[in-house]
């Protein structure tokens, strides 16, 4: 095991001021041991030469790793450091009992560890040392000719998963190419034999492919640049494409034996070879100790004969370096890195040197100058190893193969006496001690940098003096910095040393001794090494810290040492920006006065530095003055600018143009605009206008009168924020508010208290800054806090008498919440509206108290006096015994006050008449004043005439079914009733009464059926939908007689047929055969054209149900089938016989009597009537003409088709069509075609042809071919695929393009032809086209296409369960359905809209829409639907108000609507608009608000509760919640809302039990308390 080295480096020099630099990294040992033994072959010099070290070693450059396997087979990374090495991890790997014959590469990738074995395996390695695969060369089996000599690796180009190409030869010249990928890929490329006896080394070129393969050669001349490349054993290959070419190669001598060396003559081989890829040169080591450089076309430039070498140093490995150097290993252990010109031209002089690491096996290079050595020595006892290396492998085998005998003998022998027989093993091992070493080759300033580097600051001057060139400034310097932290005395002598005189300034003036005596000596050196520069800057900064140093030094510098390290590299100048921006003012103010001279030119500069949180009266002695007076430092009168200025440097670049120097115009003026602006910043910086109004106060002190607007504008600024605590504000944003955001600060930050005292100022602030707009300003203030008095509007009156102006009076009395008495004496008080005072007295008489704004804005609205009215007369009416005759004089005059113009007399009557008949409505309207309000005599037009008394009864009739329930008992139906006997006189009721009172009739029947549709809304609804409702509830359908009688009150027609229609469809629910059989029975002779009584039928058909009453089923689907079901018939028919229908008794005529009964259609009669009707001419009834078919066909369709085909005298190429119907025509044209045929075909026989079979033989392309007496049908070509290619796709495009198929289909699906659609799906399905989008592409077509109409559209969802298909995938239909659907979807289309809307699941908002539209659809002229389904937040608000306005829309609409609202995904937003919307939309009463407010609150009467706190003030709060309970309808509350009214009655106890008027309340301690902040 390896063991980690502290860092013990040693430095030998090498000539040329060079030294060598060895470290040891590594050292550890390793026992082998040997259990059995192979025999290792008898290798030759060469052989021992190649593998010298059973320890390997290689190097990563990239990844800076260091591999090692070790002799006993373990594998250690270490992570190379600076001077060191860190291990990363440590695996053992597989034993071989042969290590030297191993190989250790990483791969050109640096990916890859790759591992051999003397068995020919190949095991590979990440880069982490994770195992990742092996593979064998051959078959496993150690065989010494077969080991691996020899691996090179390329890096893989564009191909991801391969890492590295590996190139592998073996020694009996087997080369194998594998890829090298990643996690346990690998594949073979090649594997050839070269054909060579032995092989040893290759170079291998991958630009050109060329491999160089050395092998044994024979030197039979002189070593010389004449020699080819062949006579010194080397061959030349090709390698492309996977194979490898021979180019040439060395002639094999005769006689020689490849495997016996012992027998050979000597020989010699090209150990190493090393190919230099920047000029294709190649670098070769003999056995023999050669050194030869060949170039690209392998000629001999330069050579090294191994015989000039003693045997101890000959010549063992060359490798190059990244600069074409060389780094040659000796046999000695000597390393020798040069140039490879240096080396050849100058190594048999003597002259190189290098360094020696004993037993060093092998090298490697990193960098240029980085080399790594492995070096291994054998400790093994002189029993197991020889000296010799032959005769240690031949001994080992033999000593070996004896010992294991002799145990096998041994156990054998013990086995047969009854031993155990033992393990057998072998106690030989051999020993190996190896390290690891890096060498460099440094230079001499490196040496003495590592030497500095390590405080040898003597030892590395005393090597610097040996060589006169070297600058000695450098370790000086070094020794400097290294130890300038702590300076004495001695160092200050190291600083003298130096010869550089900038350096030793520069050094100077950033010490960093805090010791005076040290400064002061340092001081003494830099002013003596700047003398000897002409440098003035230096020169000037030396004096300067001379001058700032003997400034502080007796009052500062103990205290403070480090203003002066700090700022005695400075100039004046910039020592005094320094000191004013850093606010070191207790030297910046005596700085600036001692040096005033030189620093007047900078003053501004020095001022605008100072912080501007800093108080400007701490530098108050440097502003400047205008005039002179006594200890006034700068003075404008006489000030003299020098004629030069020291430039700023360069951090104060920016602040030149303050410079008095560089004032463009007069002194005074400059500085007047530099103090507005600083007083701009310190607001705007700081935010302490304290500090900007004193600043600008001691400006116009000094002298500065023009800065006094600027003082006043300031001061006025400063109060207003102080005011409306605006910290965020800025001087410069102040002056671009508006007025209006000005009085908004003010209102919603001051209170009325704080606004009365200052209302001095805050008209100074409003006349200072908004002179025109003043007075509107002002109003606006004061209207917002004219709400529950006016004493502020008093504070302006004392100020602004002209202020107060008539417009504001109104404006005030329009904001305040005053009623009753208190606004009464106000208005008095102001002289002001005597009208509405009178109004508000007469209002207050009968417990009504409006407010002025109520009132006022009411006389120019009828809508607004209208609710005035009736709040009026709600509270007159609430008393114990209201007096009609005084109520209605009230009513009057307040007409005649306010309401005159707006609202009529007879308007005013209505009302009061509506209102008292609700007061009555429990008496049964007993003791109405009719004198009063209805004109009994017709001669009175003060009163109301007939016609508008009768419609306010209908009126209010509608108001009491509004409010009954499902329930024939309910007594708002009676009270409905009853209030239309209140018609005056004995005259007949009115077609109106006349119609309101059928409603009622109709309301009650419903009722009696059992019916639970709310009364409210029958006169909505479509009588055919009543009557299906109450023909579904449970029952019903057995009493048809009902009804029969509800449908002909409803007033439909058939009247019997429709009612009995629906109770089919209810009994084929109920699963009811009997009731069904006979009412289709009695509908087959009553009813005609029922698609109600067809669907019931089509539906117990196609579901196979009932077969008795089949016939009857179909007889009856004839007779009703609608126009767009007449295919759907015929599919249904065509398995039928036509005879198979039952047919109506005919007359002798042939014909169908009317006799007032209903008959089958004779479409579907049978043919073998007709049949003999076409030869039998007496059967013909008189006035028909047998060769007009079209004739016939007005009565008997089937008639006409029969007698068309009978004819010989039509020509069918010529012939027109002969009716309307196409199916009908084409089927007498496949009749005619069987007849053509020849074949005389029976009757039965054409009564059993199918309808698709006449069909089909109507088609030009379907072959009639006679045959005996048999007709054979050769139909076309009807397979599913043809079909659709025919439809006008490309055949060829449509097999082989997928894409193009897919798109194909999508395509030709968009139609409403079933038959196509069923060809598509079977294709579809044929071609593994996914059936989900065909589904999708049919609903977008059926869905937005106007050709498809909403019928068809339900048909085809229905037939091909569309919804069921699609719903597998719901995510993506619905956002499919919404992104591209509903967009194309007309507006006004409501049908296809509710088919769009069917096609989503619980609990997608979609299908809430669905079940609240009819709610929806009321509103008329709002936002379409599609914005509504798109939750647009604008929209739903705008849908909101417009649904407020809209007549006869009720709240509990509204609520219904919510719904939807709540389950869209923005909810929350949209209830925060509604929320907010409501809180402030006029024309809404309190308890309407509340109600609303309640419901888009989700019914958290909290919630409610404390919004409302939080939006108003408590008495307005009080004011609100009064009004909510006197209005809220309590007999129509359910438990949330009587809940809510117990809380609003809690929270007002809890307001009239608080100590104080503030809006705070009480709560219970379980209910949470949220705190709020006012709204502005």
């Amino acid at each position: 095991m390896a063991q980690k080295q502290a860092p013990t480096i040693d430095y030998k020099p090498i000539g040329n001021g060079r030294f060598c630099e060895r470290n040891r990294l590594l050292e550890g040992h390793a026992a082998l041991a040997i259990d059995s033994a192979d025999f290792p072959g008898l290798p030759n010099d060469a052989f021992t030469e190649k593998f010298r070290c059973c320890c390997k070693l290689a190097l990563s450059v990239k990844n800076q790793l260091l591999a090692v396997v070790t002799p006993d087979r373990q594998l250690e990374l270490y992570g190379l450091k600076e001077d060191a090495v860190q291990p990363k991890c440590r695996l053992r790997v597989l034993y071989d009992p042969h290590p030297e014959y191993c190989l250790l590469e990483w791969s050109a990738s640096q990916n890859l560890l790759i591992s051999t074995r003397s068995t020919a395996v190949l095991d590979v390695f990440e880069s982490t040392g994770v195992y990742a695969y092996s593979f064998a060369l051959g078959d496993q089996i150690f065989d010494p000719r077969k080991i691996v000599t020899q691996i090179r690796t390329t890096p893989a180009v564009n191909e991801p998963d391969i890492y590295d190409y590996a190139y592998i030869l073996q020694l009996h010249s087997k080369f194998s190419v594998y890829k090298l990928g990643k996690g346990n890929y690998f594949e073979p490329v090649c594997t050839q034999s070269l054909g060579l006896p032995q092989t040893y080394a290759f170079a291998h070129f991958p630009t050109t492919g060329f491999i160089v393969v050395s092998t044994e050669f024979k030197l039979e001349k002189e070593l010389s640049k004449d020699l080819s490349f062949t006579e010194l054993g080397l061959a030349l290959y090709e390698y492309r494409y996977g194979h490898i070419i021979t180019k040439e190669v060395p002639e094999r001598p005769k006689g020689w034996s490849s495997w016996l060396p012992i027998i050979s003559d000597n020989r010699a081989v090209i150990v190493s070879l090393e190919a230099n890829l920047n000029d294709d040169s190649v670098l070769a080591i003999s056995s023999r100790g050669d050194a030869i450089l060949f170039d690209s076309d392998l000629k001999i430039l330069k050579l090294i004969d191994g015989d000039l070498v003693i045997p101890e140093a000959r010549f063992l490995q060359a490798a190059w370096t990244e600069e074409k150097d060389l780094v040659v290993l000796h046999r000695n252990g000597l390393i020798i890195h040069e140039s490879f010109e240096t080396f050849f031209d100058a190594y048999l002089s003597g002259d190189l040197q290098g360094s020696i690491v004993d037993n060093c096996g092998a090298v490697f290079t990193s960098t240029t100058s980085d080399v790594y050595a492995l070096a291994e020595h054998e400790v093994s006892g002189p029993s197991a190893v020889s000296a010799n290396a032959y005769l240690n492998q031949f001994w080992f085998f033999t000593i070996l193969r004896l010992n294991f005998f002799y145990k096998w003998i041994k156990a054998i022998s013990g086995a047969v006496v009854g031993q155990p027989l033992e393990n057998v093993h072998s106690d030989f091992e051999r020993i190996f001690q190896y390290s690891v070493f890096r060498v460099r080759t440094v230079t001499l300033l490196q040496y003495v940098q590592k030497l500095l580097s390590k405080g040898n600051y003597s030892e590395a001057l005393n090597l610097a003096k040996s060589d006169p060139n070297f600058d000695i400034d450098l370790i000086y310097k070094k020794q400097w910095a290294d130890l300038k932290g702590q300076v004495d005395s001695n160092l200050v002598e190291v600083l003298r040393n130096v010869s550089d005189s900038k350096w030793v300034v520069s050094e100077s003036l950033e010490c960093l001794a805090t010791d005076p005596s040290v400064q002061r000596q340092i001081l003494e050196v830099a002013e003596l090494a700047a003398s000897d520069t002409d440098d003035a800057d230096l020169i000037s900064r030396v004096d300067t810290a001379k001058v700032i140093f003997e400034s502080l030094e007796k009052s500062l510098f103990d205290a403070q040492p480090e203003l002066f390290l700090r700022y005695r590299g400075m100039s004046l100048v910039e020592a005094g920006l320094h000191f004013a921006r850093e606010c070191h003012l207790d030297v910046f103010v005596p700085f600036v006065k001692q040096h005033a001279t030189g620093l007047i030119d900078h003053v501004l500069v020095l001022l605008e530095l100072v912080p501007e949180a800093v108080s400007f009266h701490k530098v108050e002695a440097l502003f400047p003055w205008v005039e002179a007076g006594e200890g006034r430092l700068f003075v404008l009168e006489d000030l003299e600018l020098p004629t030069s200025s020291e430039n700023l440097p360069n951090d104060f670049k920016s602040l030149e143009k303050l410079k008095l120097s560089n004032a463009p115009g007069p002194l005074k003026e400059f500085i007047s605009n530099w103090a507005e602006n600083r007083a701009i910043e310190i607001d705007a910086n700081t935010g302490l206008l304290d500090n900007a109004v004193d600043f600008l106060q001691i400006v116009v002190n000094h002298g500065f009168d023009s800065l006094k607007p600027v003082l006043k504008r300031f001061s006025l600024y400063r109060d207003f924020v102080g005011f409306t605590n605006a910290v965020a504000l800025t001087f410069n944003r102040f002056k671009l508010l508006g007025a209006t955001e000005l009085a908004n600060s003010i209102i919603k930050h001051m209170p009325e208290r704080q606004i009365r005292a200052q209302i001095r100022r805050i008209v100074e602030l409003f006349e200072e800054f908004y002179p025109e707009t003043a007075a509107p300003n002002i109003l606006e203030v004061v209207k917002a806090y004219s709400q529950e008095d006016f004493g502020l509007l008093h504070a302006l009156w004392s100020v602004r008498r002209e202020y107060v102006s008539p417009s504001l009076l109104k404006a005030c009395f329009s904001e305040s919440t005053l009623t009753g008495a208190p606004l009464v004496s106000a208005l008095e008080k102001f002289s002001f509206e005597p009208d509405v005072a009178a109004a508000a007295q007469v209002a207050l008489e009968y417990g009504f108290e409006p407010r002025f704004s109520m009132l006022a804005d009411a006389r120019t609205s009828d809508e607004l006096a209208t609710h005035v009215v009736l709040r009026l007369l709600k509270a007159a009416l609430a008393e114990s015994d209201p007096n009609s005759i005084l109520i209605l004089d009230a009513l009057k005059q307040l007409r005649g006050l306010l309401f005159e113009e707006v609202l009529s007399e007879a308007s005013l009557l209505t009302l009061f008449a509506s209102q008292l008949l609700d007061k009555l409505a429990p008496e049964r309207f007993m003791g109405f004043p009719f004198h009063l309000v209805v004109d009994v005599s017709f001669k009175n037009p003060k009163k109301l005439s007939a016609e508008a008394w009768e419609q306010l009864l209908i009126t209010k009739s509608n108001d009491f079914i509004d409010l009954a329930m499902p329930s024939k008992s309910d007594s708002n139906l009676n009270l409905a009733r009853e209030v239309l006997t209140l018609l005056p006189g004995k005259a007949a009721d009115s077609p109106a009464i006349t119609q309101q009172k059928h409603l009622l009739d109709v309301i009650e029947s419903c009722l009696g059926l059992g019916a639970t549709r709310i009364p409210a809304t029958y006169r909505f609804v479509e009588p055919e939908t009543l009557l299906a409702e109450v023909v579904a509830v449970k029952g019903n359908y057995k009493q048809v007689k009902r009804c029969a009688e509800l449908s002909q009150l409803l007033g439909i027609k058939p009247a019997v047929a429709k009612a009995m229609a629906f109770a089919t469809k209810e009994a084929m629910h109920a699963d009811d055969v009997s009731i069904v059989g006979k009412y289709v029975k009695k509908l087959n002779s009553s009813a005609r054209d029922l698609p109600v009584i067809y669907g019931v039928c089509k539906e117990i058909v196609l579901s196979g149900r009932w077969p008795e009453l089949k016939e009857d089923l179909i007889a009856c689907m004839v007779l009703n089938c609608p126009e767009d079901e007449i295919t759907v018939l015929s599919d249904i028919l065509k398995d039928c016989k036509i005879s198979s229908v039952n047919e109506p008794k005919r007359s002798r005529s042939k014909l169908p009597e009317d006799d007032g009964e209903l008959h089958l259609d004779s479409a579907y009669t049978s043919t073998n009537y007709f049949y003999k009707l076409a030869d039998d001419d007496d059967s013909y009834p008189a006035g028909f003409n047998v060769e007009n078919p079209a004739a016939w066909a007005a009565l008997s369709a089937t008639t006409g088709a029969v007698l068309y085909a009978m004819k010989d005298t039509v020509n069918e190429n010529e012939a027109t069509h002969w009716c309307k119907n196409d199916i009908l025509y084409k089927a007498s044209i496949g009749l005619k075609r069987i007849l053509a045929s020849g074949v005389e075909v029976d009757p039965d026989v054409l009564a059993q042809l199918p309808t698709e079979f006449l069909l089909q033989l109507a088609d030009p392309n379907t072959v009639v071919d006679a045959v005996g007496d048999a007709a054979t049908v050769v139909p076309p070509v009807t397979t599913a695929v043809e079909r659709v290619l025919r439809a006008g796709c490309d055949r060829e495009r449509f097999f082989e393009d997928a894409e193009y198929r897919k798109d194909s289909l999508l395509g030709l699906i968009m139609t409403k032809d079933k038959r196509m659609i069923e060809d598509i799906r079977e294709v579809a399905e044929q071609f593994k086209v996914p059936s989900w989008e065909l589904y999708m592409s049919l609903v977008e077509y059926i869905l937005t296409e106007g050709d498809v109409s909403p019928a068809e559209a339900r048909d085809l969802i229905k037939e091909h369960q569309l919804r069921e298909t699609l719903w597998e995938d719901q995510p993506h239909l619905y956002s499919t359905l919404r992104s591209s659907v509903l967009p194309l979807i007309p507006e006004k289309d409501l049908n296809r809209l509710k088919l769009y809307l069917t096609f989503f699941r619980a609990p997608e908002p979609e299908v809430v829409f669905f079940k609240v539209l009819p709610h929806v659809l009321q509103v008329k002229g709002g936002p379409n639907l599609h914005t509504l389904l798109t939750g647009d937040e604008k929209q739903i608000l705008a849908w909101w108000m417009i649904a407020l306005d809209t007549p006869g829309f009720q709240d509990s609409d509204l609520v219904a609507v919510l719904r939807f609202f709540k389950a869209l995904p923005n909810a929350e937003a949209i209830s925060a608009k509604l929320s907010s919307f409501l809180g402030i939309a006029p024309d809404l009463g309190a308890a309407r608000r509340a109600k609303l407010l309640f419901y888009v609150l989700d019914r958290r009467a909290e919630v409610l509760i404390e919004q409302v706190a939080s939006d108003m003030s408590a008495s307005a709060e009080e004011a609100f919640w009064n009004e909510v309970l006197s209005d809220w309808d309590t007999e129509t509350a359910d438990k949330y809302e009587v809940r809510l009214l117990d809380k609003v009655r809690r929270r007002l106890r809890e307001m009239k039990n608080a100590p104080s008027q503030s809006s705070a309340f009480t709560v219970k301690p379980s209910e949470p308390v949220i705190m709020k902040r006012r709204k502005p």
